[in-house]
């Protein structure tokens, strides 16, 4: 992720090749984002399913890597989603922003305990979603489950009306 950030910043395009763990993961992201390319073609989600961990063992050719160099040179959207992320990133404070938020760290003494994931806010039923479940599942399936028994029990009177 660190050469990632760097190539950004610099407006330097990608040439992706992912050795183990999230690098693959970042790998389809710069394809994706457009940013760049890999020599990792993901497998399908068949074979994904199959050997969940068996990434490492792609190959690729010297052909390929030619293909993937030239198509990032040749192609100026690359060029010009990195010029533009690249903006972005200064803009948001760059490097001076990193040094910033490092040595707000320093001064804390690195704890971090006030810095809690949004989750761990929620309280369980958020969590879980318990809230969703009932209000877009449990009400709606209660509420069809009254309409349609009053209306059975409708018919039912009008059926023994009708046979008195």
């Amino acid at each position: 992720m660190g050469s990632i950030l760097e190539s950004l910043y610099l407006g330097k395009p990608l040439l992706c090749m992912p050795f183990n763990m999230d690098q693959f993961a970042n790998a389809m992201i710069v394809v994706n984002r457009g940013i760049g390319q890999s020599l990792f073609v993901p497998p399908s989600a068949f074979q994904s399913l199959i050997n969940p961990y068996d990434f490492t063992k792609y190959t690729f050719t010297p052909d390929s890597v030619k293909t993937k160099a030239l198509i990032l040179w040749m192609d100026a959207t690359y060029e010009k989603t990195v010029t533009q992320m690249s903006l972005e990133m200064k803009h948001a404070g760059g490097l001076q922003r990193a040094v910033e938020e490092i040595e707000f760290f320093v001064k804390l003494d690195g704890n971090l305990d006030r810095f809690v994931p949004f989750q761990s806010t929620l309280s369980f039923y958020q969590r879980s979603m318990f809230d969703l479940l009932l209000i877009f599942i449990i009400l709606p399936g209660a509420t069809m489950v009254y309409i349609i028994r009053a209306c059975c029990k409708r018919q039912r009177q009008r059926q023994k009306k009708k046979t008195d």
